[in-house]
């Protein structure tokens, strides 16, 4: 818990990183960057998983420990397994789905995460660990070799022990060189329907200005049962769920940078403020005003 010592330091995360996060800064000669290094063990409900829908003005390394979580990106479904990465580039959106067979309502969360600042390959020397590890030309996906796992579960424990910045980032280091050398190509992906693919990227580009569900099926062409049926089957939600909950998702963003609750409600998309006000309490447990004032 360091975040009072770099108070100064100017790096974008999410806030509630923010709160349980190491913030690490590099020893490396040829570039100096802020890592967020965080271990989160904790549960969550498939709604809140349902949810989880974002794109980052930073890039993301997820390690898991547990599995049971999907990714998608693109056109491409991700199941990682433990001991599996998942790496999310800047500006690249994705959403998360869940292992629906799940016994109960609540589902583990175990993984970490390594985070780096936006612009952070450009600065990078070529033969930086993680300079290759961060090639947007190759998978999201890294599997690990059986025995690499061990290793890797091993080195995750002696970082997440270290409380000195210069050990610390050495273990990120070495960890991002095991992850890149050992990645082999991993084959638990599976490809979501087009359709699907064009629905959540046309909802992401246009989700302030489509009327409702119906809207996106005229667009796409299909009808709307058709087109719900492929979003509950991939995300356990429906159209207009999953459109509800990426205006949510702006509006929190837009609260945080200090808009008000009627800014925000208009300019994520909602034409009616009782109507944002009931489904932002419904999605996040609070009122956008208190959701404001606790800078969440």
């Amino acid at each position: 818990m360091r975040e009072t010592a770099y108070a100064d330091r100017s790096y974008s995360i999410d806030r509630k990183i923010a709160t349980c996060a190491h913030l690490v800064y590099s020893y490396d000669r040829d570039v100096a960057m802020p890592i967020a290094f965080v271990h989160y063990a904790h549960q969550r409900t498939a709604g809140e998983l349902r949810r989880f829908h974002r794109k980052n003005d930073f890039t993301e390394i997820f390690i898991f420990i547990r599995e049971g979580l999907g990714f998608i990106i693109g056109d491409t479904l991700y199941t990682p397994a433990p001991g599996d990465a998942i790496i999310i580039s800047e500006d690249i959106p994705f959403s998360v789905t869940f292992d629906e067979k799940a016994p109960t309502d609540l589902f583990p969360f175990d993984y970490y995460e390594i985070i780096l600042p936006r612009g952070i390959t450009a600065l990078l020397h070529p033969d930086h660990p993680f300079s290759s590890l961060l090639d947007k030309e190759r998978s999201p996906l890294i599997s690990l070799p059986a025995e690499k796992k061990r290793t890797l579960f091993s080195l995750l424990g002696e970082a997440e022990g270290t409380k000195k910045d210069p050990i610390l980032y050495a273990k990120l280091v070495l960890l991002a060189d095991m992850m890149d050398k050992e990645r082999n190509t991993a084959q638990k992906t599976k490809k979501i329907p087009q359709v699907l693919s064009r629905a959540m990227q046309y909802i992401s580009e246009h989700y302030t200005e489509i009327d409702g569900a119906q809207a996106v099926a005229e667009h796409l062409s299909v009808s709307t049962t058709y087109l719900s049926r492929l979003f509950g089957h991939a995300l356990g939600c429906t159209t207009t769920e999953y459109l509800c909950r990426l205006r949510i998702f702006r509006a929190k963003e837009l609260l945080m940078q200090g808009q008000s609750v009627t800014e925000a409600c208009y300019a994520s998309g909602f034409n009616s403020y009782t109507y944002f006000i009931s489904r932002f309490k419904h999605e996040t447990g609070m009122t956008p005003a208190k959701f404001r004032a606790s800078g969440s």
